[in-house]
């Protein structure tokens, strides 16, 4: 049993669904798994990718009749939406201008090959810290500048040593303060 192209696919299933009904009236039981194969090597050449697909996505390569069903009647309604859509848009293809495709009359050729600036979405706006025009101040550079100077006056210890060569000095300081007392 060979499914047509062009046939309804949810006729071609129920026949292979009766098929197997029949069979399993006579007492002759057959697999969920070789159902499933049956349908998909009734498909023609033109279903080889949605195929391989189905085998290629199932655990453990055991397939079963639900995924091919809904695999199978997916493919069918995407091919037919497909086909619906190009045919009627075919003659619109044929209509297109090589010329105007994407591209808009007035920019021209003038501007061929030459890449558009960054625009400045702050250019207008003034800052609120340095007050200065062109940018807000969370991208301030004085306003950076100043948070991360302030972060490290936070990290020194308070004896006002930032590195260790500072705090030998400190502490030779120190220890020369107090053997002089």
């Amino acid at each position: 049993m060979k499914y047509k192209e062009g046939k309804s696919l949810a006729d071609h299933l129920n026949e292979i669904q009766g098929i197997v009904d029949q069979l399993s009236g006579m007492g002759i039981k057959m697999e969920d798994e070789v159902v499933a194969l049956l349908v998909l090597a009734s498909l023609p050449e033109s279903w080889e990718t949605l195929k391989i697909s189905l085998t290629n996505s199932v655990k453990d390569g055991v397939i079963n009749m639900e995924i091919v069903k809904s695999g199978v009647l997916n493919e069918e309604m995407q091919k037919r939406s497909q086909g619906a859509s190009s045919s009627s848009s075919q003659s619109d293809l044929l209509a297109v201008d090589s010329r105007s495709r994407g591209r808009s009359e007035a920019r021209g050729s003038k501007q061929r090959g030459k890449s558009r600036g960054k625009s400045n979405k702050f250019a207008n706006i003034n800052c609120h810290h340095c007050k200065e025009k062109g940018h807000i101040s969370r991208f301030c550079p004085k306003f950076r500048n100043e948070r991360r100077k302030g972060k490290r006056d936070e990290n020194s210890d308070d004896d006002g040593v930032n590195s260790v060569d500072e705090f030998n000095i400190v502490y030779e300081e120190d220890v020369v303060n107090l053997t002089t007392q």
